[in-house]
């Protein structure tokens, strides 16, 4: 069933959407590990059912700001598909000086990402995409 992961930084919501979750319960164990390398805010998840997250936290960074992301790919060998993963507002610790994220990073996370989907996924590459500009105050 698809998920998904709503992330709050200063005001600003984004929401992330995930292919496919095995249950709620490894949504939120996702969602934990995501807040490790995000600078959001965690609020709510959902798959079957909408869950208000009371546990995440907003932190100060060069990335601040959810229209910045890092932008994972995992490679599926049991179909040979790519998948992926985006994380909002994330923290620079997690990339290398190309923007480019740091291995350990990508590997820790296709982890948790097979975790979250039961099917076993490689960590490809990834990036920090998206815009620096402030977001607009509505």
């Amino acid at each position: 069933m698809p998920a998904n992961i709503q992330f709050q930084k200063d005001d600003n919501f984004t929401t992330v959407y995930y292919q496919y979750a095995v249950d709620l319960s490894a949504v939120e164990r996702f969602a934990q590990v995501l807040q490790e390398y995000s600078l959001a805010k965690i609020t709510r998840i959902a798959l079957t059912e909408i869950r208000d997250i009371t546990w995440g936290n907003e932190q100060s960074g060069d990335f601040g700001n959810v229209r910045l992301s890092a932008r994972l790919r995992f490679y599926c060998p049991a179909d040979g598909k790519l998948c992926g993963c985006q994380i909002a507002a994330p923290a620079a610790s997690m990339f290398n000086d190309d923007n480019s994220v740091k291995q350990s990073v990508g590997e820790r996370l296709a982890t948790e990402y097979s975790q979250l989907t039961g099917k076993t996924v490689e960590y490809r590459d990834g990036w920090l995409i998206g815009d620096t500009s402030p977001a607009p105050q509505v």
